[in-house]
């Protein structure tokens, strides 16, 4: 899915992802439901492998623990 954005995105187009933290996510028990949960640095790796470069993590500033952004940008 991820190669699929960074091919319909344009040169310089950024893809970013909101996600919870994995350790939240196995708190509130959604792991066992189904879901994936993911670490930030792992997260990027799949950003950088989808081709996608300038790839940068930031929590939110309400909830820092628990919720992130990354974002890649497809390169010029």
């Amino acid at each position: 899915m991820l190669a699929e954005c960074h091919r319909v995105l344009c040169p310089g187009g950024r893809l970013v992802i909101g996600y919870a933290s994995k350790a939240y996510l196995e708190r509130q028990g959604l792991t066992q439901h189904g879901f994936t949960a993911y670490e930030t640095g792992e997260v990027e790796a799949l950003l950088k492998a989808a081709g996608f470069a300038a790839v940068s993590t930031r929590d939110r500033g309400d909830r820092p623990e628990q919720t992130f952004c990354t974002c890649g940008v497809v390169p010029a």
